[in-house]
């Protein structure tokens, strides 16, 4: 018995070309959540000199995002914030699915962020903050 099938190329090369449109508008919609977060930490965080402010940065896998940016900065503070560069890409790298890491460079950020009778969860009330948005970014990106 012969079975003949007409169009299977077409129709794979259709799935390819979906695959890789979904892809993109994944990592689209990634970078755009990271930055929107990060945005709102930087809006949260408490301002002294402006350097745990400035150490929030956004990595995103295959590229993109932002960097630690220091108002006054100290080599503890640059070696700090490299560390924690590493370790967000750490994460990024064993990621199968478009992942962006919003991050602090400031080595005392985490203190900040759990102990700070007033200014604390400043990264936590980011992504509560864009949650919603992020989500409907998502389903537009995907309707397209």
């Amino acid at each position: 018995m012969i079975v003949k099938f007409t169009g299977v190329q077409k129709a794979i090369a259709n799935l390819v070309k979906i695959d890789t449109l979904v892809e993109k508008a994944l990592k689209i919609a990634t970078i755009q959540g990271g930055l929107w977060v990060e945005g709102s930490a930087k809006r949260n965080a408490p301002v002294d000199l402006g350097n745990l402010k400035g150490s929030i940065f956004t990595r995103v896998k295959g590229g993109g995002g932002t960097k630690p940016s220091f108002p006054n900065p100290t080599p503890e503070l640059i070696n700090g914030a490299k560390s924690m560069e590493k370790e967000a890409q750490k994460v990024i790298n064993k990621s199968r699915i478009p992942t962006a890491v919003v991050g602090v460079g400031a080595n005392y950020g985490i203190f900040v962020e759990e102990l700070h009778p007033s200014k604390g969860k400043f990264l936590a009330r980011a992504l509560k903050q864009n949650k919603d948005k992020i989500e409907k970014n998502y389903k537009s990106k995907l309707k397209k």
